[in-house]
């Protein structure tokens, strides 16, 4: 990646948009006093590419008191232009937005430096904001952690792999190795080997518990093979009872056929016992009659009597009954005419009460009051008065007796019965000589069922005592039978048996194979134990990792040394020490990181060194692994930012570690070193100088 331009907006320290060109340089100074926003503009290129910088959150790299910030970052890859432009605001929810583009090649370009960078862009932003970042690193074959451990040497961090004791070390480097996906498939190795393990005891568990339940085969085989005997001698017993019970056959069809026809005979006999009571209640109703008819005639003159005087009453009756009627629509006039004397009557008494006029309100005296009752009274009299006592008139003309009435109609009430006594007394002759004729009629039909019935019951009798020759046989057939059904019982016990013991049987079978596959299993497991051991070695610190540190370690001595070679004079040279013996009763070699240094007094621990001394042997392994790991991540470490402090290093230091730079500028195409001391200024040929005031951080290139 090789940075073209930073274009930024409220970007911590930067309020107003600044613009920073790098087409101008391959080697520059990015100066000014401490905290004015040096580190910043390495911070924005970070968080435009892959939204990361040194805050806990975006939200904190916005400048303060604005609610929004955008970084745009151009830079070349193998060949093309890219550009980078990422926003946060923190409305509502907060938003951050990221576009990726690469330049069109088809594309013209302007000669003013805006021109320059005036391109048609091509989208490669995907649907979402992962997968434009993924297309980014993709793009890039570099992540976050990748650029800050090669090409982004930050402040703080030189002296982090060199200060460290040799353990910590070793595990510095593979971290920069990224060997913690080692790390992952030891751990994956251990936790499959557990499994195993697990599955192992558990295997030996089932096994152990099938093989048990397994042991009673023979018992039960012993046990089907004693039941399958009594199974085959029950079906025996069967067949012999099935075949003595078909002798009698014949007999128990007879026996059937006999107990069928008494129950006819039975029913037979039942039926003319009923017809026989049915005739003789018959027989009782018709004596019953005869009874009644000469009883009816014996009273025949008095009932004669009676009912003559019935007639006249009746006729007399219906009379009154007439008279009844003219009576009640007269009674029902009078009614009328009395219920307005009662009106008239209420009148009066209220006028008797009255002292004021109800029509003109004046007061009104008893006398005049008096004067108009007599009025009211002589007006109603001549109204209705003559009407009320001609209706009185009629009334009594009518000869209504009321008394005489009722007594009548209670005394017709009681006698209404000689009606039908009369129709009865005209027909007893009749009625009692078809009586008489019935009662012949009945005695002969009784006569007739009751041989029927006689005959029955003989009959019966006759077929009873056939029943009686087969009883002796039926016993012996019913034993037949109790005792069959006693077998077929048994066989049924049997043969439920017999299928449990095959049942447990195939289930020894099963569990014989499967003991025979746990088994294999288990051998299976036990193999991958084996090798899951053997592999969380080898995944281990001891195994491949310290395999790739070996031959890495040689590579960062080589490339530490060329650089010490140049910013020493020749004087330093490192050395890594990866083993060493150690001396016990049982000697063993021990896995470490040491770092010696040689110079012309001989070799020393790093921990010996001056500060200068140290800083230089710090910048030397730093940059040594970061080439190491650009090149191991087939990255191109094309740009190098040295945000380091250089204040402990002498005049003669300072002017080995340009002349170090210097020296290794051709292997990067942008080389950015971040200080604030002054002497440093002028030792590169571009300075980018940032400085700050009350709207925020501004940037100024200057070349020498």
């Amino acid at each position: 990646m090789i940075p073209v331009k930073l274009h930024l907006k409220n970007f911590m320290s930067y309020r107003m948009a600044e613009v920073l060109d790098f087409t101008g340089f391959d080697l520059a100074i990015l100066s000014g006093n401490n905290g004015v926003g040096k580190s910043s503009l390495l911070e924005a290129i970070t968080w435009a590419v892959w939204g990361r910088s040194r805050a806990a959150s975006d939200d904190e790299l916005i400048h303060q008191g604005e609610t929004a910030m955008w970084v745009e970052f151009l830079f070349d890859y193998e060949g093309n232009r890219y550009r980078v432009l990422r926003s946060r605001e923190t409305k509502g929810r907060g938003n951050t937005t990221l576009e990726f583009q690469v330049a069109d090649p088809s594309g013209t370009r302007q000669g003013s430096l805006q021109g320059t960078f005036a391109h048609h862009w091509q989208q490669l932003t995907g649907p979402t904001l992962k997968q434009t970042q993924d297309m980014i690193s993709k793009t890039l074959k570099l992540d976050y952690d990748l650029f800050v451990n090669s090409s982004y040497l930050r402040q703080g961090h030189a002296d982090e792999f060199t200060t460290k004791v040799p353990a910590e070390r070793k595990e510095i480097l593979a971290q920069i190795l990224d060997l913690s996906l080692y790390d992952q498939l030891e751990e994956q190795a251990k936790q499959k080997k557990k499994e195993a393990e697990f599955r192992g005891k558990l295997l030996t568990s089932q096994i152990e518990d099938l093989s048990l339940r397994a042991q009673s085969k023979s018992a039960i085989e012993k046990n089907r093979a004693t039941t399958r005997k009594a199974k085959d001698e029950t079906e025996g017993a069967i067949k012999e009872k099935e075949t003595a019970l078909k002798k009698f056959e014949a007999d128990r069809q007879t026996l059937a056929a006999i107990e069928k026809e008494i129950v006819l005979l039975r029913h037979r006999f039942e039926e003319t016992s009923d017809e026989l009571r049915t005739l003789q209640q018959e027989v009782e109703s018709e004596k019953e009659l005869l009874r009644n008819t000469d009883q009816l005639l014996a009273e025949k003159s008095d009932i004669a009597r009676r009912y003559a005087a019935y007639k006249r009453m009746r006729k007399e009756y219906e009379t009154l009954q007439e008279k009844l009627f003219t009576v009640s629509g007269l009674e029902q006039e009078r009614k009328v005419i009395e219920h307005r004397e009662q009106e008239l009557q209420q009148t009066i008494d209220r006028l008797r009460h009255v002292t004021v006029c109800p029509t003109c309100l004046r007061t009104m005296t008893k006398k005049e009051a008096e004067t108009i009752i007599a009025s009211l009274t002589k007006q109603f009299e001549a109204d209705v008065g003559p009407k009320k006592k001609e209706l009185t008139a009629k009334i009594n003309e009518t000869g209504f007796e009321k008394g005489r009435f009722d007594q009548m109609r209670e005394t017709l009430t009681r006698e209404e019965g000689l009606e039908e006594r009369m129709r009865q007394l005209s027909m007893a002759a009749v009625t009692k000589e078809k009586a008489a004729s019935q009662l012949i009629k009945l005695s002969a039909k009784i006569s007739g069922v009751m041989q029927k019935r006689k005959r029955t019951e003989q009959e019966g009798k006759s077929v009873s005592a056939k029943r009686e020759v087969f009883r002796g046989k039926q016993q012996e057939w019913e034993a037949l039978e109790a005792d069959l059904l006693m077998k077929r019982t048994e066989l049924s016990s049997l043969q439920e048996r017999m299928g449990g013991l095959n049942d447990r049987l195939l289930q020894i079978v099963s569990m014989e194979r499967e003991v025979g596959a746990k088994s294999t299993e288990l051998k299976e497991v036990l193999e991958s134990v084996a090798i899951y051991t053997e592999l969380a070695l080898s995944f281990g610190k001891k195994g491949v990792q310290a395999m790739i540190i070996g031959q890495a370690v040689p590579l960062i001595a080589e490339h530490a040394n060329l650089l010490l070679q140049k910013i020493t004079s020749g004087r330093l040279q490192i050395a890594f020490v990866t083993q060493r013996e150690k001396k016990s009763e049982i000697e063993e070699i021990i896995e470490t990181l040491d770092i010696t240094i040689s110079d012309e007094l001989g070799s020393r621990p790093y921990e010996q060194y001056s500060g200068g001394e140290a800083f230089r042997i710090d910048f030397a392994i730093r940059i040594a692994l970061a080439k190491l790991l650009a090149s191991r991540a087939g990255a191109k470490l094309q740009f190098l930012a040295i945000d380091e402090g250089f204040g402990s290093l002498d005049t003669s230091g300072r002017e080995d570690i340009v002349a170090a730079i210097s020296g290794i500028r051709e292997e990067f195409s942008k080389i950015i070193i971040v200080t604030h001391i002054e002497e440093f200024k002028n030792l590169f040929p571009t300075r980018i100088e940032v400085s700050k005031d009350q709207n925020g951080s501004h940037i100024q290139v200057i070349s020498q």
